[in-house]
């Protein structure tokens, strides 16, 4: 029970770091031509152009990396929550017989956690990209994985 207590307490440490990456990440200008640029979306464009070689198919095109659009959309979804949370706090308490339903946008916890980890692995492909114009979040990534050790969502080397 305090082990279990402890992860949940060590988890949500690393929420903020998180959501402000995710939120910084987001707001990269280019994030997407930086993906499609990266070595790990050359590779795959490799990887895709090998057997159209020696099978005499046409080239495929340049590899489009899914995750930019992925954390766009996980970022809008965390907003909407923040949204629907400030509003659900701020209006006054239900009285009996009134409807008490949460507003259209606000997260069940356990799909919150969701959303924060699934944020948490869509910042680690910072690491992918060419963020030299951006040094600090590429810093901040690193340091967020090497302090989350092995509760990231997956390690980068």
């Amino acid at each position: 029970m305090v082990e279990q207590l402890d992860t949940a307490t060590d988890r949500d440490a690393h929420v903020p770091p998180i959501i402000s990456l995710a939120l910084c990440l987001e707001a990269v200008e280019g994030l997407q031509q930086r993906a499609d640029a990266s070595e790990v979306a050359r590779k795959a464009h490799r990887l895709a152009n090998a057997d159209t070689v020696f099978e005499g198919r046409p080239t495929p095109p340049p590899v489009r990396m899914p995750w930019p659009d992925r954390l766009h959309a996980a970022v809008g979804a965390y907003r909407i929550h923040q949204a629907a949370l400030a509003g659900y706090c701020a209006r006054p308490q239900a009285t009996l017989g009134e409807d008490a339903r949460p507003p259209c946008g606000l997260l069940l916890p356990v799909m919150y956690d969701r959303l924060v980890y699934g944020l948490f692995g869509l910042v680690g492909h910072a690491l992918d990209i060419d963020l030299h114009d951006h040094a600090g979040l590429a810093d901040g990534v690193r340091d967020l994985y090497a302090e989350a050790g092995a509760a990231s969502p997956h390690l980068k080397e």
